[in-house]
């Protein structure tokens, strides 16, 4: 006899909160990579502050639709800017 184990939903949680820190990898990365570290700091606070009040979001979002809008919205950003 097979047993069942049930899914409480931290899967996909845990998954929509790996994907928004690769979102911010990424962005690190492409910053750094891009532009020199001293080229201009106030540019740098601006798109933190605006990826760590997504990752907030996303962390204390209940809905799951709500949680993939912001990490889609948080990824275009990274991607495009």
């Amino acid at each position: 006899m097979e047993k069942v184990i049930a899914s409480d939903g931290n899967d996909s949680s845990r998954a929509i909160k790996v994907l928004a820190m690769a979102s911010l990898v990424a962005f690190a990365i492409l910053e750094f990579y891009f532009f020199k570290i001293n080229y201009n700091p106030a540019g740098y606070a601006g798109a933190a502050l605006l990826i760590f009040f997504g990752l907030w979001r996303i962390d204390n979002e209940k809905d799951l639709y709500q949680k993939v809008r912001i990490i889609v919205i948080l990824s275009t950003f990274v991607l495009f800017w």
